[in-house]
């Protein structure tokens, strides 16, 4: 079975607290924790921090398996011109601090386009497939793979995501599939509020999706797991909302490329206590 890892939210926390946190988690059976965009941010900005937090992870019997890079305007792979470089320096640097913590996988964001609407969506690709194309030939030589994220905005759909997988055509280039995101995009449509109303306007018609999970399935690499209502990007525990646990978890179980699974549950963002987060997991992952 593929290791199943937790992501833990280290922001703003002291060596006492992080401490506590990793013990806590420990002692609830989890063993594996995703190194984190907030980690990733920490260990950049604060260069000591790195040595010191791995040898705690460590101390406290766990492991970083896969991560998530920092994303968000100009953290993104979706660069522009006058962008590109420091973004893409970011992102080298993220590839570079995964591999140091012995991690092989990596979630990217391809990038938001209502924050960049003076460019086309054809012009926002371009700019993506510049600047994946530069941070793939980093990622071979490193031994990491670029996953990237279907997320319910444009330029992040299946269609996009699959067209880049092609367009690539390198074991290094693989998917990040995100269980609240599909549900979104598969289910939204009959929402008024959901979310990718909002995120595709000026953009065109929403590409409503279906089949997601079975569409991206050969090439999923890891998995975000996580629950909503279909409206809201909520991250709520599995069984809080509406997405069909038991046909994902069948089928992900057999994804050939599958290296990790993901709860995408935060306990402090979403002030779920670590014992009810890892119980409930427990319950669907068997």
């Amino acid at each position: 079975m593929v290791p199943f890892t937790y992501y833990l939210d280290f922001a703003n926390l002291n060596d006492e607290q992080r401490v506590s946190l990793l013990n806590e988690f420990a002692g609830c059976g989890g063993k594996n924790i995703v190194l984190s965009e907030t980690l990733l941010q920490q260990f950049a900005g604060t260069p000591a921090s790195r040595n010191k937090i791995k040898k705690q992870v460590a101390d406290a019997g766990l492991k970083f398996v896969d991560a998530h890079a920092p994303y968000g305007g100009e953290s993104d792979l979706m660069q522009p011109d006058d962008q590109f470089r420091i973004g893409l320096a970011r992102q080298f640097l993220t590839l570079e601090l995964a591999h140091d913590c012995g991690v092989d996988t990596c979630c990217f964001h391809l990038g938001n386009a209502p924050l960049f609407p003076q460019y086309t969506l054809d012009e926002l690709h371009t700019f993506i497939c510049r600047n994946l194309e530069l941070l793939l030939k980093r990622a071979e030589e490193l031994g990491v793979i670029v996953c990237i994220e279907n997320i319910f905005k444009p330029l992040n759909t299946v269609s996009e995501i699959l067209k880049l997988i092609r367009m690539f055509d390198t074991p290094y280039l693989g998917v990040c599939y995100d269980t609240g995101h599909a549900n979104i995009m598969e289910h939204g449509m009959n929402f008024p509020d959901s979310r990718p109303w909002g995120q595709w306007a000026g953009r065109g018609d929403v590409e409503w999706e279906c089949n997601i999970l079975e569409k991206l399935y050969e090439h999923i690499v890891i998995c975000h797991l996580h629950d909503n209502d279909a409206v809201n990007d909520q991250h709520k525990l599995p069984g809080d909302g509406s997405v069909d646990w038991e046909h994902t978890l069948k089928l992900l179980s057999t994804a050939p490329g599958l290296r990790s699974m993901q709860s995408e549950v935060v306990p402090g963002r979403h002030n779920i206590p670590i014992p009810e987060l890892t119980a409930r997991w427990q319950q669907y992952i068997k």
